[in-house]
Order: structure tokens, then C-alpha cells, then sequence
């Protein structure tokens, strides 16, 4: 009989792209040959190729999933995996109400110097103005791993959230500098355990949360954090055992 590997090669690979809500169904009433149709003429128009190949890639069948989600098979893995990583360029091509979730990549660095006057504008700025490989835009978000500032220490680790994967790469062999100090980048390791920041709950992510009202970090109520007339600054564990008990 065949390898499995054999006949692991003869079956089509394939990927799922999660969109995020809409009040309207992705793909009304379409086929799948329309739904490829239309996926295939929005990778035609971003000029969707693996690197060091002129081949155009295209998806060669698609099923409409429950949540706003579609499933698209291909001719390789690496396609596939093309396809996910550069879903936010072509997904509102297929379809205007077909919004995925933005691609990060997240990256830490180490002996990250925390100076009084920290914001995030003047941060990022001086990220742009101290690193070549750093434009502007690379870096959207970043937040400190732990409490390296209320522990009243001068240096601390920082997790950031960046665009794509080639610069975290970089980042993680290379560091950074910022206040003319250099931070060497590490890769980063997400924890086992998958909380939603939108109702707290456990096992899934924000982004497919079905909760009707977000839950407050704060204080457990059926509000957003920056609804909260609470001023103490320490989260509590809304959903931890012993509240719940």
C-alpha cells in the first residue's frame, strides 16, 4: 500500500479565514464557485505569489463556515499559509463586509530602559528615529510584561505587537534600541491558557466572543474598563474559583 505520506500529497490543502461579525452574511446565497471566484479575482488583483515563483497563487474550492468565516483549499500548504498571513489585503476585495482580524506578530524585548514620561506616540517615535528596520505604522501596540514599573525598576521586559512576520524576526535576532540603550528582542512564547479581554471567559479570543456586553477587569459589572467609576488601577479575577464558589 502507498506512504502516507503519498497520499498525504494527493489531497488538497486548506485554510480557514475567520472574519470578524457583520450584520450581514458573508457570501449571501453564493456558491462556492462564486465564493472562489470572487477570492480568486481579489488575489489576482494584489498579485498573489510565493516568493521566487511567477505562478498566480489561486483557491480551488471554498465552503461557507457558521460565525462569518469561509474555508479555502488549495494546491500547497505554503499557499495556504500565503493566503492567512495576507488575509487583511484581499478579504474586502471577496466581499466589503468580509473584515478579518488584523495580522500581529508579536515579539519581546528584554532591558527595555522605563523612563517617567513614557506615552505610546513618543515611544513608537523614538523606535522609528533610533532603528532603521522600524517605520512608521510597524509597531502597533506595546505593553510591558509584568510590573516592571510599579516593582520601581529601571529596566524592564516589553512585548510588542508588530505588523509582520519578517520584522519580528528581525527584532528577535537583532533587538532594538530606544533611548539610545540597546534591548536585546527574544521570541515570544503565548501562554497555554486563551482569555477573552471583551466577557472574560476562558477558551476563546475577543474577536469571537459572543457575549452581548463586555465584562469590566475591574470590578466584574456589565461595563467597558473605561466606563468604570472605580479608580483603584488593580484588576481583580472576576472568574476565578474562589468568587465563583
Amino acid at each position: 500500500p502507498p506512504q502516507t505520506k503519498a497520499l498525504n500529497e494527493l489531497k488538497p490543502s486548506w485554510v480557514i479565514i475567520r472574519g470578524i461579525k457583520s450584520d450581514r452574511e458573508l457570501f449571501k446565497d453564493a456558491s462556492p464557485a462564486k465564493i472562489v471566484d470572487d477570492v480568486n479575482f481579489a488575489l489576482m488583483n494584489i498579485d498573489a505569489r510565493l516568493p521566487d515563483s511567477e505562478k498566480t497563487i489561486q483557491v480551488k474550492g471554498a465552503a461557507c463556515l457558521p460565525g462569518g468565516h469561509i474555508k479555502l483549499f488549495t494546491a500547497s500548504r505554503a499557499e495556504a499559509r500565503w493566503i492567512l498571513a495576507t488575509r487583511n489585503a484581499w478579504s474586502e476585495m471577496a466581499d466589503p463586509d468580509f473584515i478579518t482580524s488584523v495580522a500581529v506578530q508579536v515579539v519581546v524585548l528584554h532591558s527595555v530602559p522605563i523612563l517617567s514620561n513614557l506615552e505610546a506616540e513618543l515611544f513608537i517615535e523614538s523606535l522609528v528615529e533610533q532603528n532603521s528596520l522600524v517605520e512608521d505604522n510597524d509597531i502597533l501596540s506595546f505593553r510591558w510584561l509584568g510590573n516592571p514599573v510599579e516593582a520601581n525598576k529601571s529596566h524592564g521586559s516589553m512585548v510588542l505587537n508588530v505588523k509582520n512576520k519578517e520584522l519580528a524576526c528581525k527584532i528577535e535576532k537583532g533587538g532594538l534600541f530606544y533611548n539610545y540603550e540597546y534591548s536585546r528582542g527574544a521570541k515570544y512564547n503565548k501562554p497555554n491558557v486563551v482569555q477573552c479581554f471583551r466577557c472574560l471567559e476562558v477558551g476563546h479570543i475577543a474577536a469571537l466572543c459572543k457575549a452581548t456586553k463586555p465584562t469590566c477587569v475591574r470590578c466584574g459589572k456589565d461595563h467597558d474598563l473605561k466606563e468604570c467609576a472605580i479608580t483603584c488601577k488593580t484588576p481583580i479575577c472576576v472568574r476565578c474559583i474562589k468568587k465563583d464558589k
